[in-house]
């Protein structure tokens, strides 16, 4: 065993004289110790994304994230990552390796969350708390991410990138899906002093439309980030799939069948904060099926406003509310929703590289982490402790 242990250090020694090694660690734990669910007072553990549901537990333990990386001079590396989810170890969002064959080109193998440029606007309940009702929309509110087996980004000039990923885990094997089913095309250009300006087309799983005839289609995706206001942050963004046509295998059609137009923006004022977010759905229907979102022309919204409010370097006062109207909720979902209003109220205490959390959060129409399926008309209402570590 002494041999063993021996080899690898030798090994990890010289891999650092040729690479730079990094090992970092990102964790999260929610514990609610009371909670009402529209008929009983309840508690329970999870984290903050995943949301208990009474007789359901879910993921009841908490998020251990560990990250690997390594970097040999800038040309090759890996990115590797593990979670540990409700007590079990598993591979995390990321485990590829990377070479620049050239200095403006950068391939990427192996399973892949690619980040590049998403369009997010992440706080107050995001962050927090549970993320109930409207408190999930933060992440690709204005850009989407690919997920991907296989990655090119070339940077041919200054400020202008240019992305090409597909995924090879679904789909099958056939060539179509590089070329368009599982693919991403993307392209980004930074105007020096004003912001980015990005675009990319997303290729769909085969569909068929109302005759039952194959439908190729995608989304369209184009956004912009202003970053030329000191202390202002302004994201804006568009979807928009390539035909209105499109069913998936089961008949129905899915959240990328609307036109969506989003906007979000942070604005910071010495201690205080400013967060705000509206994001719009319109269905522009050209079939008939059993779905909820059969009805065509339809339209649905969101928006949320918050402040944060550093009242010294370790406490901050976080203030959320956001609203979901029922069109909007109901995309995605099997059956009609109702609209519901989730607001959040609590403090967070920076404790060296850790953030306890702890507040109030509530919301209307039974739109929570603890939900009686009986009490569909609820007010249900949480208090939340969240702790997050990272090193």
């Amino acid at each position: 065993m002494k041999k063993i242990v021996g080899i690898i250090a030798a090994a990890a020694l010289a891999a650092s004289a040729f690479a730079e090694v990094s090992v970092g660690s990102w964790n999260r734990q929610d514990y609610v110790p009371l909670a009402y669910n529209g008929t009983d007072l309840v508690h329970g553990g999870m984290v903050n994304w995943d949301m208990w549901r009474g007789a359901n537990p879910g993921v009841n333990q908490g998020r251990i994230g560990i990250g690997f990386n390594a970097n040999a001079d800038d040309v090759a590396g890996l990115s590797a990552d593990l979670h540990g989810n409700n007590g079990q170890f598993e591979l995390g969002d990321n485990a590829y390796i990377w070479v620049k064959p050239f200095n403006f080109m950068k391939i990427s193998m192996g399973k892949i969350e690619n980040n590049w440029k998403r369009g997010n606007l992440c706080y107050g309940f995001f962050d927090h708390t549970i993320r109930i009702g409207g408190g999930r929309i933060g992440e690709d509110l204005t850009f989407q991410k690919k997920d991907a087996n296989f990655s090119v980004l070339l940077t041919p000039v200054e400020g202008l990138e240019i992305d090409y990923s597909v995924s090879t885990t679904s789909g099958g094997t056939y060539f179509y899906n590089s070329v368009w089913n599982q693919a991403r095309f993307g392209v980004a250009y930074a105007i020096d002093g004003v912001g980015t300006i990005k675009a990319q087309i997303r290729g769909k799983d085969n569909a068929t439309n109302k005759d039952g005839d194959k439908v190729a289609w995608g989304v369209a995706n184009v956004a912009f980030d202003l970053t030329s206001v000191e202390n202002l942050f302004l994201t804006v963004g568009a979807y928009a799939p390539t035909t209105f046509a499109a069913l998936g295998s089961d008949n129905k059609q899915d959240g990328d069948s609307t036109v969506k137009v989003a906007l979000g923006v942070n604005y910071k004022l010495d201690a205080l904060t400013l967060h705000a977010f509206a994001d719009t759905r319109l269905l522009v229907a050209d079939v008939e099926s059993a779905n909820p979102l059969k009805d065509a022309n339809k339209f649905g919204f969101a928006f949320g406003a918050g402040v944060d409010f550093a009242i010294t370097d370790a406490y901050t006062l976080i203030a959320d509310v956001r609203y979901n109207d029922a069109w909007y909720n109901t995309v995605g979902n099997d059956k009609k929703a109702k609209d519901c209003l989730a607001f959040y109220a609590g403090i967070a205490h920076q404790i060296s590289n850790a953030t306890l959390d702890i507040g109030f959060e509530g919301s209307t129409n039974s739109v929570g982490c603890y939900v009686d399926p009986s009490k569909a008309d609820a007010f249900t209402f949480a208090i939340p402790l969240q702790v997050t570590v990272g090193f």
